[in-house]
């Protein structure tokens, strides 16, 4: 039996830890000749990591995106003509500018051209503070702009849209010339920068896209539509929201808006959902609606018969009547918030170990 000296254990173990110190010092020296120091993210330097949000006033977008616009990543709005994606970017773009505290414009690529100032006034947007506004037929320069923007301290940049994206080779060309992916081409090509510009300044970057038949669905069962501009941005995109219009509302017989419903394609900030927000032609996506509609989801508002309550305080009778109401009592309304907020952030989320209440659905 072969004897062992005392504290020789403790040597060993002392020389174990060294060599680990030795061994985790010499990968950051290693890591550290190929790239600089501040790209590499250690310790407490990796808080730097954590993705900020900024809240866009509607609590119905707020929650369905955990908390906000996610600061720094690049965002796709996509769906059919008519589902406000150009106003909801522009709401989303002045949420982020607030949340920055930036006196830097919001740039707006209206590569569609479609811009409309008295509308974007109307809704409150004030165009002349808030937003620049380019307009260029050349898809590269679209990108670079977009790009450049970023760079410069533009809190956030919208590119309206894919579709309209013209690449110089198609603009180049006569109508009959056939052209192949150019599109497609050009976005992967320029995914990877607008990505990296948009991490490096903590600014983002909207994408509004259209649907389009799926050509390549042989199968009934298969999805009917798809996007522009190929796989690039599915792929790279940090958010993905589709807005589809589910019902026109009406006021005594006169439309006033549309109910939209916002779903996540893809999110890697938040769980995978949807939400119905309200959108008027005179308000846009008003917070006021949006209280009242996840109030009576949450219970936290009572609906009876007409009328809506909130510990048994009368909201007004009929929906348009509460939302006036709140609108013209903040403390009302800030209250409702509130206690709408710590009924969600107080609600277990989580399946005791015997809930088969769980349904598995094909996606």
């Amino acid at each position: 039996m072969a004897l062992v000296k005392k504290g020789s254990k403790k040597a060993s173990k002392k020389s174990t830890k060294s060599t680990k110190i030795e061994t985790k010092s010499n990968l950051l020296a290693n890591l550290e000749s190929l790239v600089s120091p501040e790209k590499i993210y250690v310790g407490e330097t990796i808080k730097e990591t954590e993705i900020k949000k900024a809240p866009t006033g509607v609590i119905g977008i707020d929650l369905l995106l955990n908390g906000g616009v996610p600061i720094g990543r690049v965002i796709e709005l996509f769906g059919k003509e008519g589902g406000t994606k150009s106003t909801l970017s522009y709401m989303f773009s002045l949420a982020v500018k607030k949340a920055k505290e930036s006196e830097e414009k919001v740039v707006i690529v209206d590569a569609e051209r479609a811009f409309d100032y008295a509308r974007a006034k109307n809704l409150g947007l004030d165009p002349d503070e808030n937003m620049l506004v380019v307009r260029e037929p050349s898809g590269e320069t679209n990108l670079k702009i977009a790009i450049e923007a970023l760079k410069n301290n533009s809190p956030c940049t919208v590119i309206d849209s894919i579709p309209a994206l013209m690449p110089n080779e198609d603009l180049e060309k006569d109508l009959e010339e056939k052209v192949m992916a150019t599109r497609a081409n050009l976005l992967t090509k320029a995914m990877n920068k607008v990505v990296v510009a948009a991490d490096e300044n903590k600014a983002t970057l909207i994408f509004i896209n259209q649907l389009r038949d799926n050509m390549k669905a042989s199968s009934p069962y298969a999805k009917q539509t798809t996007t522009t501009g190929g796989h690039a941005v599915k792929f790279l995109t940090s958010l993905r929201a589709e807005t589809t219009v589910i019902k026109r509302m009406k006021h005594r017989d006169i439309e006033i808006g549309r109910e939209i419903k916002l779903t996540l394609e893809k999110s890697r900030q938040s769980r995978p959902g949807s939400a119905v927000i309200k959108f008027y032609y005179d308000d846009g996506y008003c917070p006021c609606a949006s209280i009242l509609d996840v109030g009576v989801e949450q219970k936290v508002i009572k609906k009876k018969g007409a009328y809506l309550y909130f510990n048994e305080e009368s909201l007004g009778q009929g929906f348009e009547k509460a939302r006036h109401n709140l609108k013209e009592n903040e403390d009302l309304r800030e209250k409702i918030y509130n206690e709408i907020m710590d009924k969600v952030n107080n609600t277990n989320i989580y399946l005791e170990e015997d809930d088969n209440s769980v349904e598995v659905v094909t996606a």
